[in-house]
């Protein structure tokens, strides 16, 4: 593995917004390894009944899942990789606490399972959804650090982001730039580290904690941190932009 070329299958919920948000970063970090594939069937729940029944089982531990042959069959369409040809598995999707389907076991099943994008894949969840993006006034919201959204908020919550947003450059996603990209990065992953527990360190273990929390919050308080870690990936694999790599 340490000899392959790296290429990523990055594995998003829908078609529209999710892939012109991440053609965009990776156009900006100049890397061209990267296929998107859309899952574009419905939100994470649906995802995951969709591979258990794929798979045949009632839990997706401790099985290999192949998924350029899973959204072969499920797409009916023809892909010319296989599982083989990629070195890291990405997905990205969101929270969704609004949905009639919603589960907190199984958004823990499923971020434990994907842990590793070097092996069945890593799950990034965005709260509550990958509109979490932009859920501020402008990039210096210094409010942004704090903000949450409730569960009724988040039923409308494009509406809510289109309005709060408005006046922001980057809710134009072909706006964005290296120091737009390197200051959303920034924002999302200094609110990351506010919220998780300071003894946590490994990235495996952070976005579960974070994941608990959440769970928790929406439980009790009927609420939840804004956030959005789809695009923290790129900082883990990354780092920050660098305007030497358009």
């Amino acid at each position: 593995m340490s000899n392959k070329t790296k290429r990523v299958l990055l594995i998003v919920e829908g078609a529209d917004t999710e892939v012109r948000l991440f053609e965009k970063f990776y156009t900006l970090y100049g890397k061209d390894n990267v296929d998107i594939i859309s899952f574009g069937g419905g939100e994470i729940f649906v995802f995951y009944d969709k591979l258990k029944m794929y798979l045949e089982t009632d839990s997706l531990y401790d099985l290999h899942i192949d998924f350029p042959l899973f959204f072969k069959d499920y797409t009916k369409r023809e892909f010319s990789l296989n599982n083989e040809d990629f070195t890291d598995r990405i997905l990205v999707f969101d929270f969704e606490p609004h949905s009639d389907k919603f589960d907190s076991d199984i958004l823990i099943e499923m971020m434990e399972v994907f842990s590793d994008s070097t092996q069945k894949g890593k799950l990034f969840l965005n709260y509550p959804m990958v509109e979490s993006f932009k859920d501020m006034e402008n990039l210096d919201d210094k409010d942004f650090h704090k903000s949450i959204r409730t569960l009724e908020e988040s039923r409308d919550y494009k509406k809510h982001v289109g309005y709060k947003s408005r006046n922001n450059k980057i809710s134009d996603i072909r706006k964005i730039g290296v120091e737009e990209g390197n200051k959303l990065l920034s924002i999302h992953k200094e609110k990351l580290d506010a919220i998780i527990s300071s003894d946590i360190v490994d990235q495996e273990s952070q976005y579960l904690d974070l994941l608990q929390k959440q769970c928790d919050k929406i439980k009790f308080e009927q609420s939840i941190w804004v956030l959005n870690t789809g695009i923290l990936h790129l900082l883990e694999e990354y780092g920050p932009l660098q305007t030497s790599d358009i």
